[in-house]
């Protein structure tokens, strides 16, 4: 069985939400989870099913949905949400390496970027920019046309699994 621990440290309580059995003995580098921007909304993505589960984190209710992604031979899932949670990010290595955009009230492909490996996604504080990981650099992209518009190379004896954007105060 496959679930996802919710912890709460100021009531001091723990939960064990189980997900549906369709993820259950599914390798892990092909699922991705994300949040929504406020927290709570958590969303698991398989790539390689085609299936997004989504959870409330207050109520612990979940649902899932398939989506337009059924991708063979992942290697590597990323994902990401929204500044403002209408879309769901979610990066892809192996055969078909792509970044897909998902609307998120509807779980339908809003747009598809075929891509090298990815590695890692991140988003700009505005949602606007995607920055988008692969072994050997990042990728900026605009988040509504998939364009690239910058990219800087990366030296790294590991791949980027993860892009977060500081912002300078």
């Amino acid at each position: 069985m496959s679930f996802v621990h919710v912890l709460e440290p100021p009531g001091g309580w723990a939960h064990c939400v189980g997900l549906p059995k369709e993820l259950w003995d599914r390798p892990a580098s092909e699922q991705a989870m994300a949040t929504s921007p406020n927290g709570r909304l958590l969303y698991i993505v398989d790539a390689t099913l085609g299936l997004v589960t989504v959870m409330d984190t207050a109520s612990l209710e979940i649902r899932t949905a398939p989506i337009d992604l059924a991708v063979p031979g992942v290697r590597h899932t990323s994902a990401v949400v929204s500044a403002d949670g209408s879309a769901l990010f979610v990066g892809t290595s192996g055969e078909h390496s792509r970044v897909t955009k998902i609307d998120t009230d509807t779980f339908e492909v809003v747009r598809t970027w075929e891509t090298d490996d990815v590695s890692g996604l991140g988003l700009s504080a505005d949602g606007e920019r995607l920055y988008v990981a692969f072994d050997d650099r990042v990728e900026v992209m605009d988040a509504t046309t998939g364009s690239e518009l910058a990219g800087v190379a990366v030296a790294s004896p590991a791949p980027i699994e993860r892009v977060s954007v500081a912002l300078a105060s």
